[in-house]
This record gives C-alpha cells, structure tokens and sequence, in this order.
C-alpha cells in the first residue's frame, strides 16, 4: 500500500486532515525534520562543546537527543557520546553547570564549569548561537560558490520551485526544477500567462511542456477545481514556478552576498518579532515544531538547493532565539553574566530560581501556543 500524500484541503475534503497524520506517520514528513533538527541542534552543542574544551572544563555528556540513552560510548576525556531516544533536541553537560541561572554548584575542583572566569563561562555560552551563525554563513557561501546564486531573470526559463503535495502536476509527473517551456502550445512570458491558460481550460486537461536533461517532454494535467477565499471557484495543477537564473560568484563575492543574506534575514526575524509583540503582525505566522516539519519538506521538494538555504535560515533563527534573554535560554544566562559583571557578584540563587521559573512557563506557554496555531493551520 502506497503512502498517503498530503493536498491542501482546498483541493479536496475534510479527508485531508487525515491524510496529513498518515503523512507525518509514514515518515514523509520526519525524514527531512529530523535531518534539519539534528544537523542544528548538534552543530549549537558543537559550539557550546568547544569552547568548554578550549576553557579547560571538563563535558561530561554530549547528547544528540534527548531522553534516555539508546548507546554512546566515553572517549578518552571522560565525554560520554550518546544518541538519546527523542530526536528533537540535544544537550552538553559540563562538570559543575547548574541548570539555573548563574552557576551555583558545590564542585571547586580545577576543570568546573564554576570555577572558570566570568569571560570564559560566557564565551561557552554564547559559542552555541555563534556555531548556528558560523553554519547558516558557511552553508550559504557554499551554495554561492558551488552553484551559484538564483537570481530573477528577464530571459531566465521558468523552474518549477514548489508542487503542491497529490495536486494534479504533481499527480501528472512534473517534478521540481523542471523548466516549463510551454503551456498548451504557447510560451510563457509571464507567470500569468500559466494562471490563464489553466483557468481557461474549463477543467480539460492542459499540456504542459517541460525541459528536462533528456530533453522536451509534454506532460498532460488534468487540473482540479477549487475554491478561493471568496468562494471564486478556479481551475488550479497546484504549482509555483519562478523566471530564475544561476549567476555564479567568485569567493569574495560569495562571501558579501552571504553575509547580506544573513543580515536581512536577521532584520526581518527581530522586525516581525517586534511586530508581533506590539501587535500589527498576526500570531498566525507563528510556527512550531509541526510547521518547521512542513517547511523542512516543502523545500526538500524544491532540491539540493532550497533544502540548504531553508536549513541556513532556519540555523540563524535558531542562534537568535537562544539569545533571547529568558532564563532557560543562552540569552538568559549571557544576561545572568552581565549582571553579575555589573554588580561584582552573581544574583542570589532565590532570584536566579524566579526568574527560572518564569522563564519555564514563559517557554512552555510559548511552546503550546505555537503548537496550538501549527493544528489550527493544518486542520
């Protein structure tokens, strides 16, 4: 028995909720969520991991995963590494760290997390975001230098960028990065010119023809109709394409390109952050675990390509919200550091417990909320 295929439920009925659970179990969903969270969790731990080392203290436990140990072994500086059940996280555990705060901890002895300097505690800390913004530069510039960078084209082809899960082109056989030549006979010269030809099919099927590396190819699609927003009931295939190129760029190049990448996408996540808080950007564009398991498979359907950037994106997300200053994140305790920095002497661990706590349900609310919305989004 094939798996189910996930379609948007504009396409189809109330069965689709259904076909998405059966998606997630099969695993079409988990393979590339689970690839994603593991690179990044494990590169964050990396970071935290080597500047430990390098500060002379002594890690414990170096876990991909959370949860109980399924194996690992000790190398020769007493690390236990382990592969735990849970594979949606990870964690480094240095001798003397307290879980709270400032680090409170009854072991002195040479080699505790407790005992090095204010500087050398914050630069363990904060290697863990640094790790994700060295991965997400480091994946771009690769992709620049390797490939190229995709730029919009005036006499670039069209290449098909995302399908749409069970839809008719992907029913039909068109695949991602297929360079449509034509549409019933007829180029396109813009991508209205796909949106009409199947809206003026009335529902017969539309050839679709399409460049591959052995050659031109004409695909028939029967489209599906469905209903819009306003109850507009079109013709659709469920596909997006783009006039896109490849310019390729020297190293230098890649490396000014990569770093104006990450800077916009810094500066649109603390943007849209902010308007979210004081509220004139919706709660809906919130995403969970189950959203990012949706991106993580929509752009692996895209290729290679869109996979890599959507995994430096979501790297550099990654290392800004552990810098957000909550309590249980590696902001809250870089902000324990600069207090203490400030005042000569850490916080009482009274206060460091509060704001702990806080921090907890301020993390789990967030967590539940964004869950909420991710179920919401999909059924």
């Amino acid at each position: 028995m094939s798996p189910a295929r996930f379609v948007l439920p504009s396409f189809f009925d109330a069965t689709a909720d259904m076909e998405i659970i059966n998606l997630i179990i099969t695993g079409n969903y988990i393979v590339p969520f689970l690839i994603a969270i593991t690179v990044l969790v494990f590169v964050h731990e990396m970071g935290h991991f080597l500047a430990a080392r390098r500060a002379g203290v002594d890690v414990q436990v170096f876990s991909v995963g959370i949860g109980p140990k399924l194996f690992g072994r000790v190398d020769r500086h007493g690390t236990l590494w382990q592969v735990a059940a849970l594979p949606i996280g990870g964690y480094v555990k240095m001798r003397g760290q307290s879980d709270v705060g400032n680090d409170v901890s009854a072991d002195t002895s040479p080699g505790s997390f407790v005992v090095t300097s204010l500087r050398a505690r914050a630069g363990v800390v904060f290697a863990g975001p640094l790790a994700n913004f060295v991965l997400a530069f480091v994946l771009l510039f690769g992709l620049y230098v390797g490939f190229g960078q995709y730029t919009p084209s005036d006499d670039g082809e069209w290449v098909v960028i995302q399908l749409v899960p069970g839809a008719p082109a992907e029913r039909a056989g068109i695949l991602p990065n297929d360079k449509i030549h034509s549409i019933n006979g007829k180029t396109m010269q813009v991508y209205d010119d796909l949106i009409n030809a199947v809206r003026d099919s009335g529902g017969d099927p539309v050839n679709v023809s399409v460049s591959r590396q052995n050659g031109v190819e004409q695909i028939q699609v029967q489209p599906a109709q469905i209903t819009l927003d306003d109850g507009t009931q079109v013709w659709r295939i469920g596909l997006a394409a783009r006039q896109l190129a490849f310019v390729a760029l020297g190293p230098i190049q890649a490396v000014v390109t990569s770093f104006r990448v990450l800077y916009d996408i810094i500066v649109l996540t603390l943007s849209a952050v902010g308007e979210i808080i004081i509220g004139e950007r919706s709660t809906e564009e919130l995403g969970g675990p189950i959203r990012i398991a949706e991106l993580s498979t929509n752009f692996a359907q895209q290729g290679f390509y869109g996979y890599v950037v959507f995994l430096a994106a979501l790297s550099l997300n990654l290392g800004i919200i552990n810098l957000f200053p909550l309590p249980v994140l590696d902001g809250g305790h870089l902000l324990f550091y600069g207090i203490e920095a400030i005042r000569g002497r850490p916080l009482s661990l009274r206060y460091q417990l509060m704001f702990f706590r806080v921090g907890i349900v301020l993390l789990l609310t967030f967590m539940l909320f964004v869950t909420y919305q991710d179920l919401l989004r999909l059924f």
